[in-house]
């Protein structure tokens, strides 16, 4: 008996003679791949791990960090709305845990406000206006970034200072705050201040992240002074035989202090922007004074749907959720769901089959300027082809070998929140990789996403790089509204794989009555090219049957660090006005209900 990942917080026993020898045959089997082989006869043990459910009446936050949702919740406290306290935890959520989100980074959000309106802000980045489609020099062979495009010359396009772009993180944030908040600026940005100005412990999260992302940030100077010891060894969390580092990011406190007084002209064309302008160039980037003077985040209407008997309000343009609604739009059109089970092989094989089709018509289809594009994607005629077509067949998988290389997963964060007026906000926000483009100009504590990594290095495609151009981003930020109301909040992280994470919480959601706790936290599945990621806590006769229909099948084992499938967290609104929330049981992801 080989001894189990070493991960979790508590194990159970489980016999294998009833399911190890199908197990074992699925696993052998070529169109199975897994790092696991569990032999007819052994037993082991296998860590599991769970949460409980959030319930509230008057407000819940959600976010991934305990004190991002706490600085949230206290918004609410005192007196601010949804729009308030959303804003203070992604800003939370960046100084505590700055490989998945930050000032310097991008964000979108989807606000509907007590008058029962719905509006979208949009802060996604975009390419300096001395970019060009060939302005990266491609590798000989191999694929990087979370997009998996083609590898550039020293990986340029996915890191450093050419891989800087606009970011719209602030613009959006503040821009949601001068419409729509309650609190004021200097309310919001005061938790996130206090904590990055003070000595804060050091996280196993953001240890264990510093250390599998070294040499990326060791190449800035600046962020290595920030993040790790003299001798370049990453801060150290408490061990309980040894007391652990502690972070302050002061210069990143001053930075925040400025946007309080100053809001986002100070980021955009004050003393900020000068800092950051001055070292991007000095490190050999082409961002420039023109490129952030003339950044606005934008205010939308939402890109809006059905399924079932819900209204989805979701990020418009060229966004994951174009691909979330086709995924949906698709499925909609078989009846039944609801009499499966939702984790058994004919479903996840009609949700693989979905996602694998939307992501086709993606790869093929969509840019960040063609609104075309989206209006034909999302639309229910263009569902009904594709079924007439028979390119979902409930009895057999179609792989396929026109899509993009598997992405690999980004470093994202979401963050939900329900006040007790009724307004609702579901926001995402990104460095794009982990930590972004690894840069922290000198003075400012900012990491600058990488906004490069969004947009096809090739030039002559559909997503090739542009000046000034918006990214094709995969967030899916989404409000689902029933007779009227706000129902689920819900949103992911994870790249590309967040679409069919949030995908597969809305079905279990609607389709099977769960709570969202078991709807996030379901068996999950992911398409987006010839193989199908399969959940390894899938039943063996469900690999068995998947095989059957003609998956290429790939197990994917989670732990703490892996990301094989987007980590959604939402927060249901019940008749009587109970709020529920549900988050990943992996991350540290907390519910906050008042």
């Amino acid at each position: 008996m080989r001894q189990r990942d070493w991960m979790g917080l508590a194990c159970r026993t489980r016999r294998a003679r009833d399911g190890g020898a199908q197990r074992g045959r699925a696993e052998r089997d070529p169109r199975v791949r897994s790092e696991r082989v569990l032999d007819e006869f052994m037993s082991r043990s296998e860590w599991r791990i769970e949460k409980t459910e959030a319930v509230g009446r008057r407000g819940m936050v959600i976010a991934d960090d305990p004190r991002a949702a706490d600085a949230g919740a206290g918004i609410l406290r005192s007196g601010g709305n949804a729009v308030d306290a959303a804003v203070a935890a992604a800003l939370v959520m960046g100084v505590v845990d700055p490989q998945t989100s930050g000032i310097g980074g991008v964000a979108a959000m989807v606000v509907h406000r007590a008058d029962g309106a719905t509006t979208i802000i949009d802060g996604s980045g975009v390419a300096p206006r001395a970019s060009s489609a060939d302005m990266f020099d491609l590798a000989a062979s191999g694929s990087a970034g979370m997009y998996a495009w083609p590898a550039t010359k020293d990986n340029q396009h996915n890191e450093g200072p050419r891989s800087v772009g606009a970011p719209g993180a602030i613009a959006c944030f503040c821009l949601a705050l001068e419409r729509y908040g309650r609190a004021g600026r200097a309310a919001v940005l005061s938790p996130a201040i206090e904590i990055a100005e003070r000595d804060e412990p050091v996280t196993w999260v953001f240890a264990a992240h510093l250390g599998n992302y070294a040499e990326r940030l060791w190449k800035n100077a600046e962020a290595t002074r920030i993040f790790y010891r003299p001798s370049r060894a990453p801060l150290r969390t408490e061990s309980g035989l040894e007391p652990g580092d502690r972070v302050r990011q002061p210069d990143l406190a001053n930075t925040l202090r400025r946007i309080a007084d100053g809001g986002a002209d100070e980021f955009y064309r004050g003393e900020t922007a000068r800092a950051i302008l001055d070292d991007v160039r000095r490190l050999g980037g082409v961002l420039t004074s023109e490129d952030l003077g003339a950044y606005e985040a934008r205010e939308l209407e939402p890109l809006t749907s059905t399924y079932r008997d819900i209204e989805l309000r979701t990020l418009p343009g060229a966004s994951g959720s174009t691909t979330l609604i086709e995924a949906l739009n698709l499925l909609e059109g078989f009846d039944g769901l609801d009499q499966l089970r939702p984790d058994g092989a004919p479903l996840l094989h009609l949700i693989a089959e979905a996602s694998r089709v939307a992501f086709r018509d993606r790869f093929a289809y969509l840019s960040s300027d063609d609104p075309k594009a989206v209006a034909l994607l999302t639309s229910k005629s263009f569902a009904a082809q594709h079924r007439a077509r028979r390119d979902i067949d409930p009895a057999r998988a179609h792989p396929h070998a026109e899509a993009a290389p598997l992405a690999a997963p980004a470093d994202t964060t979401h963050v939900s929140v329900v006040d007790g007026d009724g307004m609702a906000v579901s926001l995402t926000a990104t460095l794009g990789q982990a930590y972004g483009s690894g840069v922290v100009p000198r003075g400012t504590g900012v990491l600058l996403a990488d906004v490069m990594t969004w947009f096809d290095p090739r030039p002559g495609r559909a997503n090739s790089i542009a000046p000034g151009k918006r990214i094709l981003w995969a967030i899916a930020p989404t409000i689902a509204m029933r007779s009227g109301r706000p129902w689920l909040v819900i949103g992911a992280p994870g790249g590309r794989r967040l679409i069919t994470s949030v995908l597969q919480g809305v079905v279990n959601c609607v389709d099977f009555g769960l709570g969202p706790q078991a709807a996030v936290n379901g068996i999950r599945v992911h398409c987006e090219d010839q193989n199908t990621l399969l959940d390894a806590r899938a039943a063996a006769e469900v690999r068995d049957a998947l095989v059957g229909y003609g998956h290429e099948v790939r197990i994917a084992e989670e732990n703490f660090f892996s990301t094989h499938f987007g980590r959604a967290n939402a927060i249901r609104v019940d008749p009587d006005g109970t709020l529920r929330g549900g988050v990943h049981r992996l991350k540290p992801t907390t519910a906050v209900a008042l």
